[in-house]
């Protein structure tokens, strides 16, 4: 997706590292958003441009919060209609 004034964006990325493995509890993917301070590196950046005229941008991430998808909000509504459909019948 190109910027407001048509410049396109070649690369997004958000790199954390914790070189001694402490950060995460498991290998397994976290449901919750991560700690920022518990990661060494926290490094955020964004890429692009044309061959004559490219940008860069880098900088560090504050706080995280997890956004449920919207899909996910429809359906947890369809299935509280459904289960307030079904308890009042």
């Amino acid at each position: 997706m190109p910027l407001p004034d048509g410049t396109p964006v070649g690369t997004m990325y958000w790199t954390l590292k914790d070189h001694d493995g402490l950060a995460l509890s498991s290998d397994q993917l976290p449901l919750q958003a991560p700690l920022i301070n518990e990661w060494e590196e926290n490094i955020i950046g964004i890429g692009g441009g044309t061959r004559l005229e490219a940008f860069g941008i880098t900088g560090h991430v504050t706080s995280a919060v997890v956004i449920p998808e919207p899909c996910t909000l429809l359906f947890l509504g369809i299935g509280s209609i459904a289960i307030i459909r079904r308890v009042t019948k």
